[in-house]
């Protein structure tokens, strides 16, 4: 069964600027680990179809989509391998938001508001190609370790950022859009069967949103999944950049 993400509220109010963010009530504790579960629940269905896979020296990967029921738009995944690349070095890379703007192809700018109860709230400004305006997204990241597994977690979520929405308006020449549910999953390399006794990191990235304004949902569901490809290479350009010396 599908847990459905409700839209985060897409309206913004006018107020002066010197107005303080009325901060929501503090989430019980075990709120990132709900958002962990729905991530992990997306992944393990059986309804996503198999759109591409790719083996070649610059990315393996399997690209897959399915709905997610109460939206037209849907979720896609990228699963993709990264063989001497330390997991930690892909999550230490990704959770470096504001450094994205240097080598991911989606991202202009990322700022951070605050940090709550685990969470970092922020807004990230999404490049849009020519003739359309760009994207704001106030959303809110959190993670999850798990010991046994040796597994790391990373969510996004505009749920939850309602408060910072009502009292900061969209900025000329934006149209604000919403993250329902993304993550990473990111593992040792030797726990997929194919990659046994192999040092390196698999990389699960989900992403499901809307980027707002009048795009056409065919044409996100038609090439939302070559995008998050293209991040993902980024992403692994960007980390053999920082930790692979001579590459």
């Amino acid at each position: 069964m599908t847990l459905q993400l409700q839209h985060p509220h897409q309206t913004s109010l006018p107020v002066p600027n010197s107005s303080p963010i009325p901060r929501p009530v503090a989430p019980i504790h075990d709120e990132v680990e709900r958002y962990v579960s729905r991530l992990l629940q997306e992944h393990s269905e059986s309804s996503w179809t198999v759109l591409k896979t790719e083996k070649s020296k610059r990315l393996t990967y399997e690209l897959s989509r399915k709905p997610i029921p109460g939206f037209e738009n849907v979720m896609f995944r990228v699963k993709f391998y990264l063989p001497g690349i330390m997991p930690e070095w892909v999550y230490d890379t990704i959770l470096d938001g504001p450094g994205q703007k240097t080598w991911n192809p989606l991202v202009k700018d990322v700022e951070v508001l605050y940090e709550e109860n685990g969470w970092s709230y922020r807004v990230t400004d999404f490049k849009a190609p020519p003739g359309i305006a760009d994207r704001e997204i106030v959303e809110r990241r959190a993670t999850k370790y798990d010991h046994v597994s040796s597994t790391r977690y990373i969510i996004y979520t505009s749920q939850g950022t309602e408060h910072i929405q009502a009292t900061r308006p969209v900025r000329k020449r934006y149209v604000r859009g919403s993250t329902f549910l993304t993550g990473y999953i990111i593992s040792p390399l030797e726990h997929e069967p194919q990659y046994a006794g192999q040092s390196g990191a698999c990389v699960t990235f989900l992403t499901h949103g809307s980027p707002g304004g009048s795009i056409p949902v065919i044409l996100l569901n038609a090439f939302g999944g070559r995008a998050a490809v293209d991040f993902c290479n980024a992403l692994r350009k960007e980390v053999i950049h920082r930790y692979v010396p001579g590459n």
